[in-house]
């Protein structure tokens, strides 16, 4: 089943160099998210590897993905 993103949301993640690799492999090698309930849910943590991705942000050990693109992605789908 393809995954639909909103037009919006794809036009504000204007930073993306992997040309939204995400939707095209849902095995792209730096998304496997889980959520944290002791930081209320709303973060997403990632195994990302890729430090030039400008949507990874380094968090003490862990790394926190603020791509809209993939915040939608885990929202709508669970991926």
């Amino acid at each position: 089943m393809p995954m639909e993103i909103d037009k919006d949301i794809l036009t504000s993640t204007e930073r993306c160099e992997s040309d939204y690799g995400c939707l095209i492999n849902e095995n792209h090698k730096c998304f496997t998210f889980t959520t944290d309930p002791s930081a209320g849910g709303g973060i997403l943590f990632t195994n990302c590897s890729i430090s030039s991705c400008d949507y990874r942000i380094a968090f003490g050990d862990a790394v926190v993905c603020s791509c809209p693109v993939r915040n939608e992605i885990y929202s709508k789908y669970k991926k």
